[in-house]
């Protein structure tokens, strides 16, 4: 009987071990090619699910080690492609000077500022290491807009060891996951002056404050820019990208 439990609990153990966690189908990686411009593919998720991406690659060649652009589009998309949209619109767009790997993914595991959406993101990342992709690990960036760029807070916040740095552009902050003595992720923070969703003086009030508390962020505030105000923010990002850059040197 002792015997009986004891297989059983070994049994319960494995069950829950680290191999559990969320994964990529490794050969959906490794069959992307890496032809310059944009393209459409989709890898299987070990839940069963499959995550459509977009992505933006310039000529690299064998031994290249470029920087890994992960793009998060806003609410309200439909299709399979949702990150096409802010990712053609606004990230490519503005962060034109940066040679770099752009992937946007679709939100199949619900609102970008959860845990269930940061998990698909850790795989992703793991799953581009391991199937050898030019990247430099060392040199990821997350950049978000509007509910994309609340999972850029989160993501930032939550996980600072995944990003080296992040760009948000019209969303809320969600300052409630840092605490005091976490280890925070430089944030370059892009906000409408006329955001009717999320308001312009919540926003500056709120990482204003953080940054006075010595957060690396910096706040980009625009004049005349509603929420929905998509390609308008493309200086913006422009400006961040000249932030970037000293960030990935």
């Amino acid at each position: 009987m002792r015997l009986c439990s004891l297989t059983l609990t070994i049994l319960f153990l494995s069950s829950c071990s680290p191999d559990d966690s969320l994964s990529v189908r490794l050969s959906d990686l490794e069959q992307v090619r890496f032809d310059p411009g944009y393209h459409f593919d989709a890898a299987h998720l070990s839940n069963g699910l499959d995550v459509p991406f977009v992505t933006y690659r310039p000529g690299v060649s064998p031994t290249s080690k470029l920087p890994l652009i992960i793009v998060l589009h806003g609410g309200g998309q439909y299709g399979t492609y949702q990150g096409e949209g802010v990712l053609k619109s606004l990230f490519r767009p503005g962060l034109q000077d940066q040679r770099a790997i752009f992937i946007a993914p679709t939100a199949v595991s619900g609102h970008w500022a959860s845990p269930n959406s940061l998990e698909l993101i850790d795989a992703l990342v793991n799953g581009i290491k391991r199937a050898g992709w030019p990247i430099d690990p060392d040199k990821i960036v997350i950049a978000g807009y509007s509910a994309g760029a609340i999972g850029a807070w989160y993501i930032t916040g939550s996980a600072p060891d995944l990003v080296k740095a992040g760009i948000a552009v019209a969303g809320d902050p969600v300052a409630g996951s840092l605490q005091s003595g976490d280890t925070l992720v430089p944030l370059f923070v892009i906000h409408g002056r006329e955001d009717e969703v999320f308001p312009f003086d919540d926003a500056e009030s709120e990482v204003s404050a953080l940054i006075n508390a010595g957060a690396p962020y910096v706040f980009y505030p625009m004049d005349g820019l509603s929420h929905t105000a998509l390609a308008a923010y493309v200086p913006g990002v422009a400006e961040a990208s000249l932030w970037l850059a000293t960030i990935l040197q």
